[in-house]
């Protein structure tokens, strides 16, 4: 692996006109978190979620951006962080770093696994119920 994986910087927007990017082209990320193929998949569900048959078009893309920069934002610089900590390589820096995870997973595992938050606590929009159904039951 690279020590600076060259990744394009991003773009300034996900959508114009009737045009729009989803995972990596729209914001690629080291794969330190595993988490790109993920990001496309939500976006695909934000994006189904927003351009509904009878939706604005334009509209919905500009909805569909302003729900997942924000967290598509966090996750690449979090995958950037997570990529500079594991690209140490002075055997100075390498046991510090080791002897840090080793020591915080022992005495604070939860700490460890709050790593995970923000990442693994995605839910997927909700469509607000018809209020003409309310209370309705369809079985099969």
């Amino acid at each position: 692996m690279l020590a600076k994986p060259a990744l394009h910087q991003g773009f300034k927007r996900y959508q114009s006109g009737l045009a729009v990017l989803l995972g990596d082209a729209a914001h690629a990320m080291v794969p330190t978190l595993g988490q790109g193929a993920t990001m496309a998949t939500e976006d695909s569900v934000v994006l189904t979620h927003h351009a509904a048959p009878e939706a604005d078009l334009t509209a919905a893309l500009a909805r569909y951006e302003h729900q997942r920069r924000p967290r598509t934002t966090a996750l690449v610089r979090r995958a950037e962080r997570t990529s500079r900590l594991m690209s140490v390589s002075s055997p100075a820096g390498l046991a510090l770093r080791d002897s840090a995870i080793r020591a915080m997973s022992k005495v604070v595992p939860a700490l460890m696994l709050r790593g995970f938050d923000g990442v693994t606590d995605w839910y997927p929009p909700v469509t607000p119920q018809d209020p003409r159904s309310h209370g309705t039951h369809v079985t099969g």
